[in-house]
């Protein structure tokens, strides 16, 4: 398994968002782990860097793990990541795994997938691989064996 890693500021010197990302061979997808705050900046880094990834490796599948990071954005950009997500992800499909209440996850997902994106949302990691595994077909988000 190959590893990558990439950590960045944002709203003070004390407070930083940081991210685990590994390229998984064996699930032949990109999987990322983000924790703490995180900026409108940040998320769409942390997109950026998840495609090119992908894109370097030959690999169409993302797992992003966001049940631990902390977002400060407003509807507006969460619906402009969406937007950005669908048009520069073609041919990749996305796994995202959060906690169920989150709405503006749920949002950024929606306004992706409504715009040809293959993405859905979870709040568990093996059910967003199987669906990943799966060839992103089958199960509705967040559906489980």
């Amino acid at each position: 398994m190959g590893r990558g890693g990439a950590a960045h500021r944002l709203f003070s010197e004390e407070q930083a968002m940081s991210a685990q990302t590994l390229i998984d061979t064996e699930n032949m997808l990109v999987f990322a782990q983000c924790e703490g705050p995180a900026n409108h900046d940040d998320f769409r880094l942390q997109c950026d860097e998840l495609l090119r990834l992908c894109r370097r490796n030959g690999l169409g599948k993302v797992l992003l793990d966001v049940r631990r990071q902390r977002t400060r954005l407003s509807t507006i950009q969460w619906y402009d990541l969406g937007v950005d997500l669908s048009v520069l992800g073609r041919g990749i499909r996305f796994a995202v795994v959060c906690a169920p209440e989150e709405r503006d996850i749920n949002f950024f997902a929606t306004v992706a997938l409504n715009r040809g994106a293959v993405i859905h949302t979870f709040d568990r990691t093996e059910c967003a691989l199987a669906w990943l595994n799966n060839g992103g077909n089958g199960r509705r988000s967040g559906e489980c064996q």
